[in-house]
């Protein structure tokens, strides 16, 4: 005899698996932010920073490096003169003051190319941009370099027309300072137009050309300060040193300075978001 068990239809059915309660409104949103930023992050970071300060450090070892090579590069005229009875041939102190006129106008044009250069293909490699490096980097190129070689020659005599003045031969920090940061804030102002426009966007220009010119200003400074306490033989108030270490100073000072001032005004916190 066979067995019938009876199966009861009303088994409950196995309880499903409960299924993920769906976000609250803040959770959604703390996410999205999150991913926002974290996207903005990797896409937008190119180490802006350290691209900036890389290329101020670069031209200035740039800078030092062709100043050193080419210094002297135009030699004083001779001119006939008498001199403890011998007639010889000397430089006299026109000649002097050309020859100098000419090699400041070569070692400041040298800096700034190199200044305007480094700085324009850094603002166009955080843009991540290779056209707007080379164009930004060119443009700074040329602007650095005829500031460079045009402003020595408006304020290197009127170094020494002040000098007419003085009555001792120690030299005058103040005319020093303002004729070098004539020179050196118009170079650092170029860099900072080279760097904007590498970056793109006209809310830029005026805070990284004030930057450039700030940081000269202030590297400026540095060097004076630095040249007379440390170099208080080398002629570093002079329009340009008479020996190496003053020089090589002024030409690292200037590019790195001036490149921090600019990421101060341009690349700080909410600058670049906001542009």
């Amino acid at each position: 005899m066979v067995e019938v068990t009876a199966v009861n239809s009303n088994t409950p059915d196995p309880k499903p698996d409960p299924s993920p309660s769906a976000p609250e409104e803040g959770e959604l949103a703390q996410t999205e932010k999150t991913g926002a930023e974290t996207r903005a992050s990797a896409k937008e970071l190119a180490h802006p920073w350290l691209l900036l300060s890389l290329a101020g450090l670069l031209a200035g070892v740039l800078a030092a490096a062709l100043g050193e090579e080419f210094h002297d590069f135009f030699q004083p005229e001779l001119k006939p003169q008498i001199l403890q009875g011998n007639r010889m041939m000397a430089p006299t102190f026109e000649t002097n003051v050309a020859a100098t006129l000419k090699n400041g106008a070569l070692d400041n044009g040298e800096l700034g190319a190199v200044l305007g250069l480094a700085l324009g293909l850094a603002g166009g490699l955080i843009r991540r941009s290779v056209r707007a490096a080379i164009t930004a980097g060119l443009v700074g190129l040329v602007i650095g370099a005829a500031l460079g070689i045009a402003i020595p020659f408006v304020l290197f005599p009127l170094f020494y027309a002040a000098k007419k003045f003085t009555e001792t031969t120690e030299p005058d920090l103040l005319v020093s300072l303002a004729i070098h940061a004539g020179i050196w804030a118009s170079l650092g102002a170029a860099g900072g137009l080279a760097f904007a426009l590498g970056l793109g966007g006209l809310g830029r220009l005026g805070h990284a050309v004030i930057g450039g010119f700030l940081g000269a200003v202030v590297g400026t400074l540095v060097y004076e300060v630095v040249g007379a306490v440390a170099f208080p033989l080398s002629g570093s108030a002079d329009p340009i040193a008479q020996t190496w270490e003053p020089r090589v100073l002024s030409r690292l000072l200037i590019p790195l300075v001036a490149s921090l001032a600019i990421g101060l005004l341009v690349l700080a916190p909410g600058k670049t978001s906001e542009q």
